[in-house]
C-alpha cells in the first residue's frame, strides 16, 4: 500500500482527494477498532464477607487460569480485570473455604466465604504447639 500523495494531489477534484485519503484511513481505522475489541476486558467488581456478614479484608480474589489477582480492601470491597464475562474467580482467605465463582455475565458478585471452623483445634505456644483438649 502507497501512503504517499501522488505528485498531481493539488490538481485533482476533491472527490478524488476525498476518495484516495479515504483508502488510506479506513482501512487504520478499521485496525484500530477491531484490535480494541479483541483485547476488551471487563471489571468485576464486589465484595467478601463471611458467615456473619462482616467484611474480609485482605481476601484473595484470582481469575482462574490465569496470574490476576487483587487484594479485598479493610470494607470487603474488591475490583478485578477479567478477559471475558465467562471467566471464573476464585476466592480465598485463610481458615475459610475457598469458592469458585462463574462470572455468568455478571459485573458485581458478592461472595460469602464459609468459615473452616478447624482453628480452634491448635495451640501456639513460644517452643512447640499442642492440640487443644475439649
Amino acid at each position: 500500500m502507497n501512503l504517499t500523495l501522488p505528485s498531481n494531489w493539488s490538481v485533482l477534484p476533491a472527490k478524488q482527494k476525498l476518495c484516495r485519503l479515504m483508502k488510506l484511513v479506513l482501512p487504520s481505522l478499521l485496525l484500530v477498532f477491531l484490535s480494541t475489541a479483541a483485547f476488551a476486558q471487563t471489571v468485576i467488581r464486589g465484595t467478601i464477607s463471611d458467615d456473619d456478614k462482616l467484611p474480609m479484608a485482605g481476601a484473595t480474589i484470582q481469575v482462574a487460569g490465569t496470574s490476576t489477582k487483587t487484594q479485598s480492601d479493610a470494607e470487603g470491597r474488591y475490583q478485578i480485570m477479567v478477559p471475558s464475562l465467562t471467566a471464573k474467580l476464585i476466592v480465598s482467605f485463610v481458615g475459610f473455604e475457598t469458592q469458585t465463582v462463574n462470572v455468568n455475565n455478571q459485573t458485581v458478585i458478592n461472595v460469602t466465604l464459609k468459615s473452616l471452623n478447624n482453628l480452634d483445634a491448635v495451640v501456639v505456644v513460644g517452643y512447640a504447639s499442642v492440640k487443644k483438649v475439649i
